[in-house]
């Protein structure tokens, strides 16, 4: 059989316009958001309701109607601003049949089925049970219906009444934590009611105050509801009303500050507190400033914070100290620049294998005493691209005089780089600021690798020069960082003096050849 054009084009617009077959409402099935149109807002809920008959089909012609303004036929929704305080009432009617009508709370989307019983029963039962208004809990209380107790101390419950086409009210009370909830309803048919019931409210006001008793308005004070399900901040002094409940609250003041001149911040901390969550409470929580290495806060801006910051926060043994008040850092450089002769070279022969390249006559800054962890040791040497093997280490003797040199460090074997060629700075690591700790008079030595690895020597003939033929100047430099805290109190105004300490921060030392000039330690590093 051939259709024609026309009949074809009928029949195609007949499918589109049908109506969906589902009982969720006119549209057919849901359709995935449209990113570009205005997200719903989240302060308003939907009420749908559906007129169906006791088999359950949709009964087309019943008109619905919402607190008395009818909406549609057979379905009907509408969207109210939430407010879980107000309810609304929503009734179906069709001729023949007995009208049914729900009401429920603007707390949340309801979606609803309304059957319209043929008759009026005998008898109904009411299925009934309550909810809090925060949907955390139910309430046990006293149910009434028309003023009659029909339960007592029950969450829910049901209870057979007459048939009736006229509404009556079902009522919840209980004393001590919620206000009295009604609801109107017609017991024309079973009927089951969920009661949406509201806490009552206390008030908790909240003083911060630090250890001088100064009010601190910049406090963020949290009080969390019982069994720290949810929390709410107060700013500074201020008080919010919560809801009524048994049971305890925990409440403390949390402060970081920052110093106006400079990026440092401190951390204050109150107690923790804990009142009660069924009565109106005043409470004033006691700021205390917290040790920097164990506040959780990186105070310098260096990227660590607390043991993280291994160096700021540790004692001059190496240990995590806690208790320690500073994660700022001073970082000296303390350069020498000497005239050597051309003999000055270390190679894998007999009494070859240790030059001193540096006298001990001008000694670090006293403190170098505190110094932490490595210290930086910059030496400048001189390799030939064309010979290899040519490895070394570098030695330090320090102590409290020229003379009487008591501890000795040795840096790790610095590998001969063979694209180097002629006279170039090169680091060495491994050298401990505890080298130091006797005082801060030093000598330093150039070691073959053999010496510095404890191997016999070998007479390889290879040399590394670490100065210039005689007259030239070269220099080395060693970096090491401290904490003011940490030098004797006789020592500190000399320490300031020498060495120029200044706060750390991001960056490099750039130019080694400069002598008494601040080093600064690169961000995400442990040592420089």
């Amino acid at each position: 059989m051939r259709i024609s054009a026309p009949f074809f084009v009928l029949l195609v617009f007949s499918l589109v316009a049908l109506p969906g077959c589902d009982s969720g409402g006119p549209g057919g099935e849901d359709e995935p958001p449209d990113p570009t149109d205005p997200s719903p807002s989240t302060d308003s809920v939907t009420v749908s309701a559906e007129a169906i008959s006791e088999s359950g089909s949709r009964i087309d012609t019943a008109a619905i109607a919402f607190d008395g303004t009818e909406v549609g036929t057979g379905y009907a929704e509408k969207t109210y601003e939430e407010d879980s305080s107000e309810t609304v009432t929503v009734e179906a009617d069709a001729d023949g049949l007995v009208a049914a009508d729900s009401s429920v709370g603007l707390g949340s989307d309801h979606n609803l089925e309304l059957t319209l019983p043929e008759e009026l029963p005998d008898e109904v039962t009411l299925s009934f049970s309550s909810v809090t208004a925060d949907a955390d809990s139910s309430a046990a209380g006293t149910w009434t219906w028309n003023g009659e107790e029909i339960a007592s101390g029950e969450a829910s419950g049901t209870h057979d009444v007459s048939g009736s086409d006229q509404p009556g009210e079902l009522c919840f009370e209980e004393g001590e934590f919620f206000l009295p909830a009604c609801r109107e309803l017609t017991p024309n048919q079973d009927r089951s009611v969920e009661l949406e019931v509201q806490r009552k409210e206390v008030t908790v006001s909240v003083t911060p105050e630090d250890s001088t008793g100064s009010i601190r308005s910049g406090a963020a004070t949290k009080i969390y509801e019982p069994r720290r399900a949810d929390s709410v901040t107060i700013e500074g002094e201020g008080a919010a009303t919560l809801p009524k409940r048994s049971g305890t609250r925990d409440v403390f003041s949390d402060l970081i500050t920052e110093e106006p001149d400079t990026d440092k911040l401190d951390r204050y901390l109150s107690d923790t507190s804990s009142v009660a969550a069924d009565r109106d409470v005043s409470i004033t929580t006691n700021l205390t400033k917290l040790p920097a290495c164990s506040d959780g806060i990186d105070n310098d801006g260096d990227g660590f914070a607390d043991k993280a910051d291994v160096r700021a926060c540790e004692t001059l043994d190496g240990e995590y100290d806690s208790q320690d008040d500073n994660e700022i850092l001073k970082a000296v450089k303390r350069g020498t620049s000497v005239v050597f002769d051309d003999s000055t070279f270390v190679s894998g022969k007999n009494n070859e294998q240790v030059a001193r390249i540096r006298s001990a006559s001008n000694p670090m800054p006293p403190s170098a005493q505190a110094a932490k962890g490595e210290v930086e040791v910059f030496i400048e040497v001189k390799q030939s691209a064309d010979t290899s093997g040519e490895d070394y280490a570098i030695h330090i003797k320090a102590g409290p005089s020229n003379d009487n040199l008591t501890k000795s460090d040795t840096t790790e074997v610095v590998l001969d780089d063979d694209s180097r060629d002629g006279w170039y700075f090169l680091e060495a690591v491994g050298i401990q600021g505890s080298v130091f700790r006797d005082g801060p008079h030093y000598a330093v030595y150039a070691w073959d690798d053999t010496k510095a690895l404890g191997e016999p020597p070998e007479d390889d003939g290879v040399r590394v020069y670490f100065f210039a033929e005689q007259q030239k100047i070269r220099s080395h430099s060693i970096t090491y960082v401290y904490e003011p805290e940490d030098v004797p109190d006789s020592k500190q105004n000399t320490a300031f003096q020498q060495g120029q300490p200044t706060t750390l921060e991001s960056g490099e030392c750039v130019d080694r050849s400069k002598t008494d000039t601040v080093c600064r330690v690169p961000a995400g590093r442990d040592r420089f």
